[in-house]
């Protein structure tokens, strides 16, 4: 070692840091030691960072480095992860100073320590210091015995004596007179090397150090967000004759980038001049995807082409904003609009004061709404319309938790009175943890754009009832209208055949909606032909868009009187029927025309509407009707020795003579499963389900708001114990 003169080699540091319990990790203490040492070029072994494992060190080692420092457990015959067969394998051939706060690692009393493994064998370190007995460390904290002691040996390795055995017993001198684990750590932390060694301290190579800001609670990569000031050293190095050129700061996206971007990172002077323990750069970390890893890489250059490179694993997350949601508002006058005023991506909120403020001339506050957004708070606001400002102060009470997270505070409306555009201005925001200390956010404003209002009615659509109609017959006439404006509007539409008026409704819409107005034609004195049906809504005040206020569509033929008759709807009392029982089936049949007449109206139920022939007959009865009137006709349909299946409902009643609409005689609606009595769910068995469902409905008789037809099995008008017999009889039957 002492022959060595590779600048390369000596400033090389391998910092590695294991989890020490599940609140302590050893990097967030080991970082805050490679201050001592900033000059050297730091690769990072770090569990907290993912980059830790047995096989990084035994690859680091081989790569060659100068020193290297551990915090992590151990024994006497394990260190790193490595047993002391391991360490005899090793081949490099650049030998390392060698510091770990393991326990017992260097135990020299047994048979060959891990330590003495590392140092007597031709390769490995040249000397190495370690604890005889128990290694000390303070959970959840960076100050335990251990660390204090290392931070001390390299603190004086670096400023004071280079000698190791000397560097050593400095640093210990420091803590002389302690008690407790600090008194342990002065006996049993040991050099095992020749303590005349000197280590190289003062390089030729530049140095690169990088601020990583530890605190003790970190479990993983840095949280980065926002604007980000880079913190740490570059520098010449400390050796005589050492130069400096400048510096550059780059990210990789995961823990070994293979290619670097600078995007967002403002160097101080463009990276020309020397920086000590102060701002390197600024990093704003709202250009590249929140919530992944990046790898930074601080470069110092010489002039003699020496480097120095410290790297540090950081992971970014969006920033925490104050901010009006939707960014951008496009409305028109009269119209409301709401935003809402929200937090985004806190931590540790406890009190906030917040102060929005609009444009009075362009808008009118309508109304607001606060929401509990932090934990039992306290909350004041006040509104000021003359002056268009809103503000509020929210605080948590004492003894509740802080908000975490995203959320909304308040939402507002407003109304628009004037065109033009203006922004909602969060003029002022202030976000404070549990010990008041200031939270660092963006603030995002709203914009907001007015259009002029608009005055605009139209009809959109025209439909009949019918196409072909008796003389005496009405018609319905359905007319659609919108608001197509941006004001609340009242208009009349008016409905014509050909030129004659049929009637004039008065309509009120609010804006941008529609409704659908029904215009009734009745046709008694109305002479036979062909009719254009249109509807024509009137012109409000301040309406330019005019061409859509009539619509005309459709011709409707009168006919001389005579028979028409049609099947309009079947109502089916209960879907699902158990094969020993019965069901109603009610079909509704108008006559369409003015002359009283009498037919047979036919019921069916068909298994295969594709077959033709193989539909049941469920009854035929004789119906008479007056001219325009309509009855209800029941059919009772007994399913006994009826085959299990799905079978669709249809009425079919036989036309008149001289009937020329035939189109409607024949209706098709609805379908009844006929099975196994007890199947409620018309899945041809009889099983739990059937019985739960029908637990939820006994006792109820019919009109009773859950009374179910399919659980009335016997169909008497309530589901009783006869009914729940019944699907107990047939309990576990399947459809074979």
């Amino acid at each position: 070692y002492e022959q060595v003169s590779d600048d390369n080699y000596f400033k090389k540091a391998l910092m590695i840091a294991e989890t020490l319990d599940e609140e302590t990790e050893a990097a967030n203490s080991v970082d805050l030691t490679t201050e001592k040492i900033p000059q050297y070029t730091i690769t990072r072994l770090y569990d907290r960072d993912g980059t830790f494992s047995k096989k990084a060190v035994v690859e680091e080692i081989h790569k060659g480095t100068h020193i290297l420092f551990h915090d992590g457990h151990s024994n006497p015959t394990t260190l790193m992860g490595l047993t002391r067969e391991e360490v005899d394998t090793f081949n490099n051939t650049e030998y390392f100073f060698g510091y770990s706060l393991g326990c017992s690692a260097a135990k020299f009393e047994i048979d060959d320590s891990i330590i003495e493994h590392f140092v007597f064998n031709p390769n490995g370190s040249f000397a190495f210091i370690g604890n005889s007995r128990y290694g000390w460390y303070s959970p959840g904290s960076l100050y335990g015995a251990g660390d204090r002691f290392a931070r001390a040996f390299f603190d004086v390795l670096n400023n004071t004596a280079r000698n190791l055995g000397k560097a050593l017993q400095l640093s210990k001198e420091d803590f002389a007179g302690s008690t407790s684990a600090m008194r342990w750590t002065y006996f049993v932390l040991n050099l095992l090397g020749d303590p005349e060694t000197e280590i190289v301290t003062e390089l030729m190579a530049p140095t690169a150090y990088f601020d990583t800001n530890p605190s003790a609670d970190r479990l993983s990569p840095a949280p980065l967000k926002g604007d980000v000031n880079l913190v740490g050293i570059a520098k010449r190095g400390a050796a005589d004759g050492a130069t400096f050129k400048n510096y550059t700061i780059e990210y990789g996206v995961g823990k070994y980038p293979t290619t670097w971007n600078t995007l967002g990172i403002s160097l101080v002077n463009d990276g020309q001049s020397e920086i000590v323990n102060n701002v390197l750069a600024t990093w704003n970390t709202r250009l590249v995807n929140p919530y992944y890893v990046y790898t930074l890489k601080l470069t110092v250059y010489d002039e003699n082409g020496r480097i120095g490179e410290d790297r540090w694993i950081v992971k970014v997350y969006p920033p925490t904003t104050v901010q009006v949601d939707p960014q951008l508002t496009e409305t028109q006058v009269p119209q409301n609009f709401t935003v809402e005023v929200g937090i985004n991506n806190v931590e540790d909120l406890y009190e906030l004061n917040i102060t929005l403020s609009w444009n009075t001339t362009l808008v009118d506050y309508v109304n607001h709404t606060v929401y509990s957004l932090l934990n039992d708070p306290v909350t004041e606001d006040e509104v000021n319309q003359t002056e268009g400002t809103y503000w509020i102060w929210s605080k948590s009470q004492i003894s509740a938790p802080p908000f975490e997270g995203s959320g909304s505070l308040f939402e507002m409306t407003f109304q628009a009175k004037a065109p033009g555009t203006f922004i909602l201005n969060i003029s002022s925001s202030r976000l404070l943890d549990r010990f008041g200390g200031s939270i660092t956010h963006d603030v995002l404003n709203g914009n907001v754009l007015i259009e002029p209002g608009v005055h605009d009615v139209a009809v959109t659509e025209v439909s009949v009832s019918k196409t072909v109609a008796c003389q005496g017959l009405c018609i319905d006439i359905n007319v659609t209208v919108e608001n197509q404006g941006s004001y609340n509007e009242d208009f009349n539409v008016t409905a014509y055949a050909n030129e004659t008026l049929i009637d004039i409704m008065q309509v009120s819409l609010t804006s941008y909606s529609q409704t659908l107005i029904t215009f009734t034609w009745n046709t008694t004195e109305v002479p036979l032909g062909n009719y254009t049906l249109s509807a024509n809504a009137t012109i409000v005040f301040g309406e330019d868009d005019t061409a859509d206020n009539t619509f005309t569509d459709g011709i409707v033929t009168i006919i001389e009187p005579s028979f028409d008759i049609a099947v309009v709807d079947i109502g089916l009392n209960k879907t699902i029927v158990g094969d020993e029982f019965f069901t109603f089936i009610n079909v509704t049949v108008e006559n369409q025309a003015d002359l009283t007449c009498t037919f047979n109206l036919t019921a069916y139920a068909d298994l295969n509407l594709t077959t033709i022939g193989d539909e049941i007959i469920i009854g035929v009865q004789s119906v008479t009707l007056t001219g325009g009137n309509f009855s209800v006709v029941t059919f009772v349909w007994t399913v006994v020795g009826v085959g299990h299946g799905n079978y669709t409902i249809s009425a079919y009643a036989t036309p008149l003579e001289a009937e020329a609409d035939l189109e409607d005689n024949t209706y098709i609606d609805g379908y009844i499963v006929v099975t196994i009595s007890g199947d409620l769910d018309g899945d041809f068995d009889v099983d739990l389900y059937d019985a739960v469902y029908l637990l939820t409905r006994y006792g109820a008789k019919k009109d009773d708001p859950c009374y179910d037809p399919v659980c009335d099995i016997d169909g008497d008008g309530d589901i009783d114990l006869y009914d729940a017999v019944k699907l107990l009889t047939n309990y576990g039957k399947k459809d074979p």
